[in-house]
């Protein structure tokens, strides 16, 4: 198994603060703690990312919604939350080795869905029809090792699935959106292989979320 990318090498470089200077015009300076929005997921390879692309075009005028853009698609597993900056480096550590003997496996994606229920397509998303079991197991490891550090338990099952749409605020859905949903229900997008698990941080931005990965795990 292949170690998991250093922290210090891949984690965005935090914001400085001046916090005095002395008589010889010498600065000190320390890095201001910040914590880490982070979560864990599967990196989709770019030819699959090109045809899911091709699909949200297809949901394009539906403008209550924001689409997900082709470089921040992903496979949710574990959200996280707010880590700190002295606990996300052993995080890290402690979720590579619980994952260390995890196969490598394969992902197949079809169909599109929404969330809670078709009716009200609050989120719009890619479905698995391959993988979900392998999927789970991933998840399940991660959860328990969030649980037993004392992260809060995650809300919802897991469903494994892409978020490719999200509505932009509560009120009316858009009554085309069913019908639009319901023609993609049988879309093939293909399959891909799982070799490694990805730690983002999520930023929230005016123009939408920007995901940067902080570690990546190789799979065995």
């Amino acid at each position: 198994m292949t170690a998991g990318v250093a922290i210090a090498d891949v984690v965005r470089a935090t914001p400085v603060v001046k916090q005095s200077l002395n008589i010889q015009s010498k600065k000190t300076i320390d890095l201001m703690p910040r914590d880490f929005r982070t979560f864990v997921a599967i990196e989709l390879p770019s030819p699959i990312k090109v045809r899911i692309e091709k699909l949200i075009h297809r949901f394009q005028s539906f403008q209550q919604y924001r689409w997900t853009t082709e470089e921040n698609l992903h496979l949710t597993l574990n959200f996280i939350g707010n880590v700190t900056q002295q606990d996300i480096s052993p995080l890290c550590r402690a979720i590579e080795s619980h994952i260390a003997s995890t196969p490598g496996f394969a992902v197949q994606l079809e169909g599109c869905g929404a969330f809670p229920k078709i009716d009200r397509p609050r989120i719009v998303w890619l479905g698995v029809t391959e993988g979900s079991i392998q999927l789970q197991a991933i998840y399940s490891r991660i959860e328990q090792l969030l649980l037993e550090q004392k992260y809060p338990r995650d809300r919802h099952p897991f469903r494994p699935h892409i978020t490719i749409g999200r509505l932009k605020r509560e009120g009316r859905f858009p009554t085309e959106m069913k019908g639009a949903i319901n023609a993609e229900t049988k879309i093939e997008i293909g399959a891909f292989d799982v070799n490694e698990v990805t730690i983002y941080e999520s930023v929230l931005e005016k123009s939408g979320p920007r995901y940067t990965p902080i570690s990546r795990f190789k799979l065995a």
